[in-house]
């Protein structure tokens, strides 16, 4: 029988937790490194608290003939860890906490090491054995939202066989984002997700829920130091296909509303001469990242998008430099990799407006001093130099960790509450697709590609302009006003029906007289209807409309009131009787099909009455008849 040398080395298994909370930590490299192989089976049972009991089954092998393997060292990464447990064939493991030379302690982090009762003793001789232990922090609820992070399990020993079972309680609600995508799914008293191959480096980040909703107190202010009235327009968060904006209230109320070829919703002030005005917008935001979109606000042809491909301010698409990188990019996948990876946050630029606002060619010729802008105008540069339609977002951004996600722009605005991120538009699906290269970068890795998430609350597009227009959160007077963005999970429901009037201003058309009727239109609630149309129609061919009996109004935004006119004819100079006029709006709104219709009575009058309109008409026909005749008239007396 061969000796074996009685030496003892720990077969490290190092768990790198990698959440929202948590920082990246080093893997150390394994004295043991190559002498054995592992299998893992690895479950993440989540309860309705939040907690997560982890169950590693590990099969360890031997594959030299020397060496044997008597503990077995886990590094969680969280010191949230309770619960410890092991067996083996032989019974229960003693298993302890204290970190040595070969398990090192690291900040933040809960070091197993299990003394095995058996030891693979043999080339090719396997052992297996089971650690679990419950740990708190991996899923939070934010807001509607559970967050869940899964570590990915990294072994510096070769892995011959690896499965990841995630159970998520059925509470948690729907799966809004999975990266990666699970290889398998089974629907039990929980919903289980099944890996079988070992997760990028960023480990499972997931969330649950049908959306996020954000209760919000936007402050605009506005100082006219002229002797004269000005006009002042800001931008209002609009909607989006993957955000639902519902105001509770916007005061005071606009002279007009209206939105850009971008699709911001802007709305228009008079301010005083020598005077001050503040705007306070109150109201809900949804916000999605299921595959179930709210709407798709406003639709683009082929020569509006070309507006979305052009070179600007901060945008350098034409520069010599960008378009060469951007011919070595195939689309926005490759292009949104390049820049995560090649440009590096600069954190010391968080405590003070240092560069401000540099653009995307000294981002790529000076990648280590980059911010969240950054990451935004390089994107949308490399992208329009590829003709492929691209556009700047700047809004709120929720974040717990500003290290993993921090939040930062320059330049007309200076602020740590918001933050810039692009998006690009996707001919196949029709629909604008955000991503977010900068919390890539910062968080070593996840998916904000495939599926961005609940966090971002749009502000302001910057489509045709890269600088305008600008987000809630910039419009200031003083240094010190800093109330003038409040956003936080919404403690109650947003759910408020949609509420248009619709009002004629005509009850009463003369026989043979075109004339003009005003309808107005006013949107009540906070939420947009879009893909408004207006559709008139007379119960009697004795009442016709002549302007179009089918108007497009496009959006209707929250609280805008709209007036438009409608010219109606009666069918004959005799006609007297009431007549009935069907009004309808047709539209959406929160992302289900809106219709309003009033019913108004026209009292239908005959040319030969006594109305204003008539005695007006017959003083003009005579006055006509008069200086027409008074010529006959004249030279009959003087003949």
């Amino acid at each position: 029988m061969p000796k074996f040398k009685q030496i003892f080395l720990k077969a490290l298994a190092i768990v790198v937790i990698f959440t929202l909370g948590f920082s990246l930590f080093p893997i150390p490299k394994s004295v043991a490194a190559g002498q054995f192989s592992t299998g893992y089976d690895i479950v993440f049972d989540f309860g309705d608290d939040g907690v997560a009991r982890v169950t590693h089954n590990v099969t360890l092998t031997n594959l030299t003939k020397d060496y044997f393997a008597s503990e077995y060292c886990i590094t969680t990464g969280s010191d949230k860890v309770s619960d410890v447990s092991g067996n083996d064939a032989l019974g229960s493991l003693r298993i302890t906490t204290t970190a040595d030379s070969t398990c090192p302690q690291v900040a933040g982090s809960t070091v197993l090491i299990a003394k095995l009762n058996q030891q693979a003793v043999g080339q090719n001789k396997s052992v297996k054995f089971t650690i679990s232990y419950s740990v708190a922090g991996l899923a939070r609820k934010n807001g509607s939202i559970w967050e869940v992070s899964v570590p990915q399990i990294v072994t510096n020993e070769n892995l011959t066989s690896y499965k990841l079972t995630i159970n998520i309680p059925k509470s948690y609600g729907t799966l809004g984002k999975m990266t990666p995508t699970a290889d398998q799914v089974s629907d039990g008293a929980k919903v289980s997700y099944i890996f079988t191959k070992n997760p990028n480096s960023a480990g499972v980040f997931a969330t649950f829920g049908d959306y996020q909703v954000y209760q919000f107190t936007l402050k605009y202010r506005y100082k006219n130091k002229n002797l004269y009235s000005a006009k002042a327009t800001i931008a209002l968060p609009p909607d989006t296909a993957y955000q639902a904006m519902n105001y509770t209230s916007i005061e005071p109320k606009a002279v007009k509303s209206y939105t850009d070829s971008s699709g911001n919703y802007l709305a228009d002030y008079i301010v005083k001469g020598n005077s001050s005005l503040e705007i306070t917008a109150k109201g809900f935001a949804k916000i999605t990242d299921n595959d179930k979109l709210f709407q798709n606000p406003q639709t683009y042809d082929s020569t509006q998008l070309t507006k979305f491909t052009k070179n600007d301010k901060y945008i350098d698409s034409q520069n010599a430099q960008i378009q060469k990188k951007a011919k070595e990019l195939a689309g926005p996948k490759e292009i949104y990799d390049y820049v995560a990876t090649t440009l590096k946050y600069d954190y010391s630029r968080l405590q003070s407006d240092s560069l401000g606002r540099r653009g995307s060619l000294n981002a790529i010729n000076q990648p280590d001093k980059s911010i969240c802008t950054d990451f935004s105008d390089l994107f949308v540069a490399l992208a329009r130099a590829k003709g492929i339609p691209s556009r700047g977002l700047v809004g709120y951004a929720y974040t717990d960790n500003t290290t993993l996600r921090p939040t930062k722009i320059e330049g007309l605005v200076d602020t740590t509450i918001l933050h810039a991120w692009p998006e690009y538009y996707d001919k196949a699906s029709g629909q604008w697709v955000q991503v977010d290269p900068t919390w890539s970068s910062t968080t070593g890795g996840i998916d904000y590609f495939t599926k961005l998430d609940t966090n971002h609350f749009v502000f302001a597009i910057n489509g045709e302009s890269s600088e305008d227009p600008l987000p809630a959160g910039a419009y200031k007077t003083s240094a010190k006003q800093n109330d003038d963005v409040s956003v936080e999970f919404a403690k109650v429901s947003s759910t408020v029906k949609p509420e248009v009037t619709l009002t004629l201003n005509k009850s009463k058309v003369i026989s043979g007289f075109p004339q003009t009727a005003k309808l107005t239109v006013e949107n009540k609630t906070g939420q947009a209807i879009f893909d408004s149309t207006l559709v008139l129609k007379s119960g009697e061919k004795t009442l016709g409309v002549l302007s179009d009996s089918s108007v497009e109004l496009g959006t209707i935004l929250p609280l805008e009131k709209r007036e438009v006119q409608i010219k109606l004819r009666s069918s004959s100079l005799l006609d007297n009787k009431n007549v009935g006029l069907e009004t309808k709006l047709l539209g959406k709104a929160g992302g289900a099909p809106y219709e309003k219709q009033i019913n108004n009575q026209i009292k239908v009058k005959p040319f030969f009455s006594f109305e204003p309109q008539q005695i007006a008409l017959l003083i003009v026909l005579l006055l006509v008849a008069v200086s027409f005749l008074y010529p006959y008239y004249y030279r009959f007396r003087h003949k």
